[in-house]
């Protein structure tokens, strides 16, 4: 269950020189197929590229102490291990456009119009293809995200603080809590599940990669990624949003051996992905080619990624490598 995960920030980082020299190949049920990347033009998005992205590794921090809030008992729903639970069941998922002391989004600029609306595309890329592999294992995920559809579904926020550079969850939490009519969504869409996407207007050679907060019996039950539109001048693709995603239910990273129990690879497990040329999407968020895919995504969802969400049993390389049970 989630209460029994360790507390951590996850970052959506790819360790691009793993991935180096493995070409077109995909691991598919021990067959191979050729991966075709099909990058869509952030030209015809009206936004320009700057340099090439590489990716660092990531780390983690503990929570911070803070005074009497809430507690995830507290609250009318059964929040027990957090917003998110069990991916079958139906998630809204509310995206918080934040500005705050350093960076601010403007409703009326075209540019920031286009990446709100690029937000939001990424996000149907994201969950369809969540869903289409899901349905492999006899589970059909339902994902409330659109708020062009339902309005009720988008914030725009700003706050006095810095937020982009400190990253700091107690700030998130309040803005959540102060902002968002958690209940009240949950209820209008019969959901059962629901996933705060952060998202801040920064530089296009911003070098911060994004991050999920995972509960584990925190004083807010709030899950949330923290989403940057740009990684080192790339418009950050689809399959970050997917591993974002996946993260909330449980999906672990796959791409750094274990650091001090935090991270659930053995350095075998490690070797035998690089060796593999493994496209899972806990592993590396790229195509191909090093670059972010856009609107592509040309991932796995592996067996071990539905075991660890859920909804697969549990695969051979968990005892054979020595891997983390699941949660579930």
């Amino acid at each position: 269950m989630k209460a029994a995960k360790a507390i951590r920030l996850i970052l959506i980082i790819t360790v691009l020189t793993l991935i180096s020299g493995c070409g077109g190949v995909k691991q598919n049920g021990g067959a191979q197929e050729n991966v075709q990347d099909e990058p869509v033009s952030e030209a015809q998005q009206g936004i320009e590229l700057e340099e090439d992205s590489s990716e660092e590794p990531t780390f983690f921090v503990h929570p911070r102490e803070i005074e009497e809030v809430k507690i995830a008992a507290d609250y009318p729903f059964d929040w027990e291990h957090g917003s998110c639970k069990y991916l079958k069941d139906r998630t809204v998922i509310v995206s918080i456009f934040l500005s705050d002391s350093e960076y601010a989004w403007n409703p009326e600029d075209d540019s920031d119009i286009k990446l709100m609306d690029l937000e939001r595309e990424r996000l149907g890329v994201a969950t369809d293809w969540i869903v289409k592999e899901a349905d492999a294992y006899g589970i059909v995920p339902e994902f409330l995200f659109d708020w062009k559809e339902n309005d009720d579904l988008k914030y725009m926020v700003a706050v006095d603080e810095d937020i982009c550079n400190t990253e700091n969850e107690e700030s998130i939490w309040k803005i959540i809590e102060d902002e968002v009519e958690s209940d009240a969504l949950l209820s209008k869409y019969n959901a059962v599940n629901i996933l705060y996407m952060i998202i801040q207007n920064i530089p296009k050679n911003w070098d911060l990669n994004a991050l999920t907060w995972i509960y584990e019996e925190d004083d807010y039950p709030y899950e949330y990624t923290l989403m940057y539109p740009y990684y080192k001048g790339e418009t950050v693709g689809a399959p970050s949003y997917a591993h974002e995603i996946l993260h909330a239910f449980g999906a672990h990273d796959l791409y750094i051996a274990n650091d001090n129990e935090t991270y659930v690879v053995t350095e075998d497990y490690l070797k035998y992905l690089k060796e593999i040329g493994s496209r899972d999407i806990m592993y590396t968020v790229v195509g191909v080619d090093n670059r972010q895919p856009g609107n592509a995504i040309p991932c796995e969802f592996s067996g071990l990624d539905a075991y660890y969400v859920g909804i697969g049993d549990e695969p051979e390389e968990v005892e054979e490598y020595g891997l983390d049970k699941s949660e579930y």
